[in-house]
């Protein structure tokens, strides 16, 4: 037998269990989609700050909560100078996607008017925590309340105050 070679275990065997160790290793710090709720919301600028609802394991296989998301992007559909926006509130479902990149200098940079450019990513900006958009109206069947007594404000031209008007 050479070196510490166990003859019990194949070659191929053992490299396979070392390649999975290793992609569930380095997948675990990266992130798709999931779903947080929301903790405050600031509708002027669609921004929240979001409890992601999934709680990670801890090797004794103790739960623990995630970070709270702070300044997430909150998503309403709109276009062509109109937009549909939702009353956020605490404990609302939202569904969180992770950006490819990172989207700080997005979150500048397109807030003040300016073209976006998107450099090499460093570590850590790719499909991280850090980068959440969130989608509100996400949840188990259920979740949701049927209506909103507060009322929803349904498609309203974007512009200036004075020229905002219902559809």
């Amino acid at each position: 037998m050479a070196g510490n070679r166990n003859n019990a275990i194949l070659y191929g065997e053992s490299m396979t269990e070392a390649l999975e160790f290793v992609l569930r290793e380095w997948t675990k710090d990266l992130y798709t989609a999931m779903p947080g709720v929301i903790v405050d919301y600031d509708g002027g600028k669609r921004r929240a700050t979001v409890q992601p609802a999934l709680d990670l394991l801890t090797a004794d296989g103790e739960p623990v909560m995630r970070p709270l998301l702070a300044d997430v992007p909150v998503l309403m559909p709109g276009g062509g100078g109109y937009a549909l926006l939702l009353p956020l509130r605490q404990g609302d479902p939202v569904m969180l996607l992770f950006a490819m990149r990172g989207i700080a200098n997005w979150k500048t940079d397109h807030a003040a008017g300016r073209p976006v450019h998107t450099a090499h990513p460093s570590d850590g900006d790719l499909l991280d925590l850090n980068d959440a958009i969130a989608i509100p109206a996400f949840g188990p069947a259920g979740d949701l309340p049927g209506d909103y007594p507060d009322g929803v404000s349904f498609a309203m031209e974007t512009g200036s105050d004075s020229q905002r008007r219902p559809l």
